[in-house]
């Protein structure tokens, strides 16, 4: 970025593509802090808010509702930047951005109900419009669809945080995205903690299951990350990584939870060690 009106412009204009608004936020936040990362992010708003006036008037507060989820993954972007500008930790940053990222659809569902109404009755008719049977009676608790909405902040918060990084990376560390990623290892603690909650919460509170699967995501990044630096230890063709994300494509939630297993055992053990231990080990070609 050549200052702050270049990356205000793009933050600005960014609205009309997934994620540009989000990344160019967290990019400025990575390189020059929060305050800077706030100031553009106050930008990338002003398209978001316009909706506030423009809204169906048949589903005001489910269009205000959204607004505000759009708006504050611009802030969560921000904070996750910070996150990870501190301690150069992707561990902390996806367990920030998670619990962050609860907090803040959940605050937004209790100060504003009606809106979470009319989300379910929009989604009802959708699906009935594209003949998908599913459990009524779930689609009548308000924790669906907050769920959804907090799943979507989630995923574009650490998305956006990801090609951030990348962008980063490429003016000053070319190589250096990927490196860090491949590195990517939850501690025991974090990776116990994480099952602990997903398995107690689905299981006592299974009306509120997509909320608890949101702990998965730095597990399945973890997984993922793993997957990357041993095709890249190994030297194996990138067509691997390309089967690992066609079988989380078509095979999910089945593949993803392998990942996610994959990634609690490397907390316990250290795969990478093991696996370097016995790239080691062969003999010379």
């Amino acid at each position: 970025m050549r200052g702050r009106p270049h990356a205000c412009g793009v933050a600005l204009a960014g609205y009309l593509m997934p994620l540009v608004s989000p990344s160019t936020v967290g990019l400025v936040a990575l390189k020059k802090g929060p305050i800077e990362g706030s100031v553009v992010a106050l930008w990338a708003m002003l398209p978001v808010l316009l909706g506030w006036f423009a809204s169906d008037p048949e589903a005001v507060s489910a269009n205000r509702l959204l607004i505000l989820v759009s708006a504050a993954s611009l802030f969560v972007s921000v904070l996750g930047a910070q996150v990870l500008r501190l301690t150069v930790s992707w561990q902390w940053s996806l367990v920030m951005l998670v619990v962050v990222g609860i907090l803040v659809v959940a605050t937004l569902g209790l100060f504003m109900p009606e809106g979470v109404a009319q989300l379910i009755t929009i989604f009802m008719r959708l699906l009935s419009v594209a003949e998908v049977k599913i459990d009524t009676e779930m689609l009548d608790q308000q924790s669906f669809v907050l769920g959804l909405l907090a799943w979507g902040l989630v995923s574009t918060a650490v998305a956006s945080l990801m090609i951030s990084r990348w962008c980063q990376a490429l003016v000053y560390n070319p190589g250096g995205f990927a490196l860090e990623f491949q590195l990517l290892r939850l501690k025991m603690s974090v990776a116990q903690g994480s099952v602990v909650v997903i398995a107690l919460g689905m299981a006592v509170y299974g009306e509120h299951a997509l909320w608890f699967q949101l702990f998965s995501v730095p597990l399945l990044l973890a997984g993922i990350a793993l997957v990357h630096h041993s095709v890249n230890a190994l030297q194996l063709p990138l067509g691997y990584l390309g089967l690992m994300y066609l079988g989380l494509t078509m095979f999910s939630p089945v593949f993803a939870l392998l990942l996610v297993f994959l990634a609690v055992i490397d907390s316990h053990i250290d795969l990478r060690v093991k696996l370097a231990t016995l790239i080691d080990s062969r003999p010379p070609v």
